[in-house]
C-alpha cells in the first residue's frame, strides 16, 4: 500500500506497530530511510505525523529524530530530546545549527 501511495495513516501505524512489536529495526529502518530524496511536498508515501507519533511511543527513539530532523518538522524534534530523551546539550546543539529565523517559534 505504502509503495503505491495507497496508504492511509492507519495503514502506517498499523505497520510501524508490527515493526515495533516485532523488535524488527532493520525493516522499520528500511522503510524510514528510503525516502531520504524525497520532500513532504514530493508526498511521501507515509503519513510523516503519524510516523513520527508512533515511532516516538515504541521507543524509537532514533527514527522519530531522524524524521523530523530529515524533514523540518523541528518542534517535534526538540519535544522527542526534552520530553523523551531528556537531551539538553543534543537541543541547544541543535538549536544553533537553525537559522535565527527558524526558531522564532521556540
Amino acid at each position: 500500500m505504502h509503495a503505491r501511495n495507497l496508504a492511509t495513516p492507519d495503514h502506517t501505524t498499523l505497520l510501524l506497530n508490527c515493526y515495533a512489536k516485532t523488535a524488527d529495526r532493520e525493516r522499520l529502518d528500511a522503510f524510514i530511510r528510503t525516502e531520504t530524496t524525497r520532500t513532504v511536498s514530493d508526498g511521501l508515501p507515509f503519513d510523516l505525523v503519524t510516523a513520527i507519533r508512533v515511532c516516538r511511543q515504541a521507543g524509537f527513539h532514533e527514527h522519530a529524530l531522524y524524521l523530523a530532523k530529515r524533514y523540518g518538522r523541528y518542534q517535534d524534534y526538540l519535544r522527542i530530546q526534552l520530553d523523551d530523551l531528556d537531551d539538553f546539550a543534543a537541543v541547544s546543539a541543535f538549536l544553533h545549527t537553525l537559522p535565527l529565523e527558524s526558531v522564532s517559534w521556540v
